[in-house]
């Protein structure tokens, strides 16, 4: 199973569901981009739709939590993204 978008739908706000993978498409095409090392030392990263920037979708289409909720049960959307990693903590995922 893959992260997916509905439709294929790329527009900031859709929320991801699980769906089987398909190679290429813009509803699963991510690609993990190093961002900064956190307070301890792990690798963050910002989860781009690479494949919809690549064919000049722009600006990047992350992965985000909805409005920059971070508790629990929080919705999973695909967002612009911002660099600014201290006002947007939502869309940076660090690996432990």
């Amino acid at each position: 199973m893959c992260a997916a978008l509905p439709g294929g739908d790329v527009d900031s706000g859709t929320q991801l569901i699980l769906w089987h993978c398909s190679a290429g498409t813009y509803d699963q095409g991510w690609g993990f981009v190093p961002q900064f090392l956190d307070a301890t030392g792990h690798q963050c990263y910002d989860l781009t739709n690479m494949a919809a920037f690549e064919d000049g979708y722009n600006p990047p289409q992350v992965i985000g939590v909805y409005a920059g909720n971070m508790t629990d049960g929080a919705s999973v959307v695909v967002w612009q993204f911002y660099d600014d990693a201290l006002g947007h903590k939502d869309q940076f995922w660090c690996a432990y």
